[in-house]
Order: structure tokens, then sequence, then C-alpha cells
């Protein structure tokens, strides 16, 4: 069964709760993006896997309200998270979201979705023109899908692989069977992930900015951001900041 297993936790040592703190109309990143994937797909499950930190009990009580499941499991071991919480609820094709991408794009979560659907890989994703794996870039734009018996192929005594969950994949790609859908932007300068307090604040400028962002194509989002040189800018400074 596929479902789609976000990734939440408040224990941010850059910025603590970013999850939780208003970001648009008194919404949370996270209640955001429940809402979201709530009303477009309702035909899967979707889990949020959070830590037993007692920080994110209020977490847990958003799913709750939410009527989400939730699973809770290490804090420092993600992997093993992501793993359990799998099990937990017999997603054997799982969608991985983190929780503190705003501006995940809809349209392109429905690609996604469609192509590991059909597709016999253990591993999709996207990847940019230069061949890096987009959750190593500054985007905040796609999610990625992997499947349960994939998960159990990662090497799992690396605190690194324990942490950030898919590196193990694309860095041993004989190991897996890889489908890269090509997403053709030539501007890396584009940062919409939320890491840091700067970071928080101009995606809540961009995203109060603009109507109906969420099935906004991809490219005309970027158009629209580059145009503005302070926000490109305010990007550059927090991608030399916080490399990835």
């Amino acid at each position: 069964m596929i479902g789609i297993i976000i990734q939440a936790r408040l224990g941010s040592t850059r910025l603590p709760s970013k999850m939780l703190l208003p970001f648009f109309q008194n919404k949370g990143i996270l209640e955001m993006l429940i809402d979201k994937l709530q009303n477009n797909y309702k035909e899967y499950p979707i889990v949020i896997a959070t830590t037993i930190n007692k920080k994110d009990d209020e977490i847990e009580r958003l799913a709750n309200i939410k009527t989400l499941k939730c699973y809770r499991g290490s804090e420092n071991n993600v992997l093993e998270r992501f793993t359990e919480a799998a099990k937990r609820f017999n997603i054997d094709k799982i969608i991985r979201i983190c929780a503190d991408n705003p501006f995940l794009n809809l349209k392109e979560l429905d690609k996604l979705i469609s192509i590991f659907l059909k597709t016999s890989a253990e591993y999709v994703s996207f990847i940019t023109q230069d061949a890096t794996p987009i959750i190593k870039t500054h985007y905040g734009l796609w999610a990625e899908a992997i499947t349960l018996d994939a998960l159990s192929k990662i090497e799992t005594s690396n605190i690194f692989y324990q942490e950030h969950v898919t590196n193990y994949v694309y860095e041993h790609p004989e190991k897996f069977r890889i489908k890269w859908i090509p997403i053709g932007l030539e501007n890396s300068n584009i940062r919409l992930t939320t890491d840091t307090i700067e970071d928080f604040k101009l995606n809540q400028e961009i995203y109060t900015s603009i109507n109906g962002i969420d099935y906004l194509e991809v490219n005309d989002l970027i158009k629209y951001i580059a145009k503005n040189t302070v926000w490109v800018s305010r990007m550059l400074e927090q991608i030399n900041k916080n490399k990835k």
C-alpha cells in the first residue's frame, strides 16, 4: 500500500518549533501541509512520523486534531523512525515529505506518485540538470518516494545515514533500482526550504504575496521569485550560510 509519511519534529537547533510557528492565516507550516495533503490525497493514508521527545507532544496533539495517524520513534535515528512508521501502518511504498517545506508543489507531487505507482523502481525522486538529487538542494518544492524494502537495505550502523534517510540510496546506486525525474531548472539561487528564522520570514513574505500557490507551475514560481532581486539576494545569503 502506498502512503504519505511526513517527517516532523520540534527540536530543530537553528529554528526550534518552526513547524508550529504561525506562518500563513494563523496556521503553522505543518498544519498547512497536512491540510493540503488531506484535501488532495484522501485515498492515501497520511502518517506523521515524530519523536518520543516530550517537545513533540504538540505534534502528536495536532495529528490527533487532524485525525491523522502518528508514529513516535527515535529522535536521532530518522531512518529507524521512518521504517517503523511504515511497518506500523502497513505502508510498503512511501512518499516522504519534510514538514519544513511550505512550498511543496502539488503538481510535482502528483507526478511523483503517478510514476511511483507505475514503476518497478525502489526509489523515485527528482534530479537537477547537474545531476544533484533534489533532496540535497535548497529548493523545498519536491518530495521523494521509496519502498519499505529499499529502506531495509540501507546501512543502519552509520550515524549519517540514520539521520539522512535516503542519502545511502543515491550514494550506492548499484544496490537499488532508481528512477530520476529531471526538473530542468537552471536557477540554483532559489531557496524555499525553512531552516532558519531568516528563511521563515522570507518564505512567509513570498507565500503571502502569491495566491493559488499550491498548483502554480514550478517554473512560473521560480520566474516570479527571480524577478525580485532582494528576495534572491536574501536567499543566496542563506544558501551560503547553510551549505548542504
